[in-house]
């Protein structure tokens, strides 16, 4: 995906950055943006944000033929539908292929994720805010997740059920989790942040 993110313009990383509240008044960066923040602030960029009227990864799986590889285009269109949601973390299992079976606890459903840091340090009843992608039945987060406490993922639970019945007049579920999905990374900013996921 480093090849996507570079070839984001400029304007739709800084309108990914203020919605996430990384932007000062005057258009600069806040003063210290870490890693975390700029996978947040890509990944915002490729996957939820109309630029000008198609997100950045439906433009790039219409693009012209001969500009990816068959293998990366089966990729990239992976990432075309996925949503950010929150997980909760049922169980995991480091001895077969670090894999944690998280439950979709806003869209339903569960899903038996492949990562070796979430199955090292996540625990059993933690949240999870990620875009599950699923690629030749293999199931990964985009690379940006957002560990919260038990208590936090019921907050938030509560959060985006009274978002949508705010909202279920003028959008579906999944426009709405994509206008609104950078509200789980203010949360996380404003957390005492003492859940930490490797």
């Amino acid at each position: 995906m480093t090849r996507v993110a570079n070839s984001l313009p400029e304007g739709l990383l800084l309108q990914a950055a203020s919605d996430l509240r990384l932007l000062l008044k005057d258009g600069r960066f806040i003063s210290s943006i870490e890693n975390e923040e700029i996978a947040i602030i890509s990944d915002r960029a490729i996957h939820d944000i109309p630029w000008p009227r198609t997100r950045w990864i439906e433009h790039l799986c219409a693009d012209e033929p001969g500009t990816f590889s068959q293998e990366e285009l089966s990729y990239l269109v992976a990432h075309r539908d996925p949503i950010f949601s929150l997980y909760e973390v049922l169980e995991m299992n480091r001895q077969q292929c670090a894999r944690v079976r998280l439950r979709d606890v806003l869209r339903g459903g569960e899903v038996v994720l492949m990562d070796v840091g979430i199955s090292i340090s996540s625990r059993p009843g933690h949240f999870l805010a990620t875009r599950v992608i699923s690629w030749n039945e293999i199931h990964f987060t985009c690379g940006v997740g957002l560990p919260f406490s038990p208590e936090q993922g019921k907050g938030l639970v509560d959060n985006f059920i009274w978002l949508h019945e705010q909202k279920k007049a003028l959008m579906g579920w999944d426009e709405m989790m994509r206008r609104y999905a950078g509200r789980f990374y203010l949360e996380y900013r404003r957390s005492d942040r003492k859940v930490l996921f490797v």
